[in-house]
């Protein structure tokens, strides 16, 4: 009896650890592949540029949609801001068919928090966003629609909001 215990017990933590592996494993592979991603150079008449991009974890039916963004020098676009502020703080688009549902929350880059005002969290530069997509088997084909709704400041001026949607095929 304790060998049959002892059995099922290894088995049962050999199981855990190969899915842990292979969750570690996507995630690298998606820490690398948003890395990989190119975004159009922004400039000051237009300072912000948005990627996005699909990963399939080819062990799974696990899919990752990467949105990254860069932002030209002395501009940012808002994480967070307190009610009594007029920013817009950024809004993520992820819209999903009947093929694959969404898998937790958005992962996203370490946001700074402003020095002239308390409370107000921003992007400056580069930053990623990362949301996981189960697909409903691992040969499912459909489309997913992603991107951003933001606004663009400087020390001197915000731009008009901005949505930018991404249609993908996975």
């Amino acid at each position: 009896m304790k060998l049959v215990l002892l059995t099922v017990l290894m088995l049962t933590l050999n199981t855990c650890l190969v899915n842990a592996q292979r969750v570690s494993t996507f995630d690298e592979d998606i820490t690398s592949f948003s890395k990989s991603i190119i975004c159009k150079a922004p400039d000051q008449q237009f300072p912000v540029s948005v990627e996005a991009r699909l990963i399939s974890d080819s062990r799974s039916d696990s899919v990752a949609v990467v949105v990254k963004v860069k932002i030209a020098d002395g501009w940012h676009i808002y994480e967070f801001v307190p009610e009594n502020m007029p920013y817009l703080t950024t809004e993520y688009i992820l819209d999903v068919d009947n093929n694959i549902t969404k898998a937790g929350i958005w992962q996203k880059s370490e946001a700074i928090e402003s020095p002239a005002e308390k409370g107000v969290m921003f992007y400056e530069n580069e930053a990623i966003f990362i949301h996981k997509l189960k697909k409903s088997s691992p040969t499912a084909k459909g489309q997913v629609n992603t991107g951003l709704y933001y606004q663009c400041c400087n020390l001197f001026q915000c731009m008009p909001p901005v949505e930018k949607a991404i249609k993908l095929n996975y």
